[in-house]
């Protein structure tokens, strides 16, 4: 789903050592694929918090995930996970909300006051992974169903307002959809 530029090979030799992991357990032998979420203490994002801004994930510390490790060893599926999730009940919407348009700006290389309002994010070609997280937060702000197609048609003025505040045009433009 998510990661950096560049990572395709990496990420097709994770798989592969997953599918690995999975046949050795239909043999009955041990296998075990653990993937880690983000650890903030050694590789890519040590030292940087660049990365993560538009996540729900939290970096993890190396002792953590060691600390985990006799737990998931004992887990009996092929392919476990461990990550830390973002407390988000912490942070205000509105704040979440403005500090999110404000990476959206910086991911998209657009000034938002030099470019004009009436385009969309699908013109400008928004990223999949920035569509996702302003949907996951439209919906959790309004606790209503926002479609990918749906982010797509929000314009760049809708999202100055946004970040304003100022919410009843997006909001309505969503639900007029």
């Amino acid at each position: 789903g998510k990661g950096n530029g560049g990572q395709s090979n990496y990420s097709f030799g994770n798989s592969i050592c997953e599918r690995i992991c999975e046949e050795r357990r239909r043999d009955g032998l041990h296998g075990l694929a653990i993937q880690y979420g983000p650890v903030g203490d050694v590789g890519v994002f040590e030292g940087s918090d660049q990365l993560l801004l538009l996540s729900t994930l939290r970096k993890q510390r190396i002792n953590s995930c060691c600390d985990v490790l006799d737990k998931l060893l004992s887990i009996k599926q092929p392919i476990v996970t461990s990550y830390v999730k973002v407390d988000q009940t912490k942070e205000e919407s509105s704040s979440r909300g403005k500090r999110m348009i404000r990476e959206l700006w910086r991911a998209l290389g657009i000034d938002p006051e030099i470019t004009p309002n009436h385009l969309t994010l699908g013109e400008i070609g928004i990223e999949s992974m920035f569509a996702v997280e302003l949907q996951q937060e439209l919906e959790r702000d309004w606790n209503m169903k926002v479609s990918l197609n749906q982010v797509k048609t929000i314009t760049i003025g809708m999202l100055k307002d946004y970040e304003a505040g100022r919410v009843g045009e997006i909001k309505k433009h969503l639900e007029d959809i």
